[in-house]
């Protein structure tokens, strides 16, 4: 079985790396396509697979294909296209593009909408799918083993995926944003950036393993390091007063919103 990649951009690069990392498919039954230069080189250089710029030469060797190209490219990458794809499995990873949209582009209904994230990139990834009409136990099989190479995999009904794409498509970002916002307020009060980052990281992994660990749920976690009249205290009600929770909920809100918008275009 051949595994063809429309678009070679990072997330593409994570999992042909995964697959052939976790002896899935071989390099030989890996091919790609990308317009972008720097793009084909990148993945030839990570994958250590050939990549060009003829997506039907692409389509024409692959079993299975992967829509990896950017939201903004689907009309004009579907508009040149000569090879068929409706005589092939279909995973679409295009932010946004509805099976119902994905279908009316490809004239197929054996698609399956995967809706991954950038930890990928390091096998700490999250993958939710939901899948046309016509797509078989097998596919359903198939989908599940190249995913969970990166991280770990789970079946939704599609009317779930924009709310996964606010909390795990785009969560990366909010973590990265509020590890950042944590460094500067260290930095500010004349810790070194080097160590503070290095201190942040620990507390965060560790914070995140005893929640793995099952070592309680992050409230009773919380209230565990949470000392009354305590310098933990002091920082958690400044987090209350300025509505943290409500925020984390209007960005999740918002998120999703968009995610339907797009969905709609």
């Amino acid at each position: 079985m051949k595994l063809a990649f429309i678009g070679a951009g990072k997330m593409a690069t994570a999992i042909a790396q995964g697959l052939i990392d976790a002896n899935c498919f071989g390099k030989s039954n890996i091919m790609a396509s990308d317009p972008s230069m720097i793009s084909q080189q990148s993945f030839s250089t990570t994958v250590g697979v050939q990549c060009i710029d003829d997506n039907d030469a692409t389509i024409d060797q692959g079993d299975v294909i992967v829509l990896a190209v950017k939201p903004q490219n689907i009309e004009n990458v579907f508009s040149n296209l000569i090879s068929p794809l409706n005589s092939k499995l279909l995973i679409s990873i295009i932010a946004g593009c509805t099976l119902k949209n994905l279908s009316a582009l490809t004239q197929s209904k054996r698609i399956i909408r995967v809706m991954p994230n950038t930890p990928a990139m390091v096998g700490k990834g999250t993958a939710v799918f939901a899948c046309g009409d016509d797509v078989t136990k097998s596919d359903i099989e198939l989908v599940t083993k190249i995913f969970s190479t990166v991280g770990i995999v789970k079946q939704l009904p599609e009317e779930y995926l924009d709310i996964v794409t606010a909390v795990s498509g785009s969560g990366p970002a909010y973590v990265f944003e509020f590890i950042q916002a944590w460094v500067d307020a260290a930095v500010a009060n004349e810790l070194d950036p080097e160590l503070s980052l290095e201190l942040i990281l620990q507390t965060v992994s560790g914070a995140v393993e005893m929640i793995h660990k099952k070592m309680g749920t992050p409230d009773e976690l919380r209230n565990a390091v949470t000392s009354p009249g305590g310098t933990t205290e002091a920082g958690l009600n400044v987090l209350k007063e300025h509505h943290f929770r409500e925020i984390i909920q209007s960005v999740i809100n918002s998120a999703k919103q968009r995610s339907i918008e797009l969905g709609n275009d």
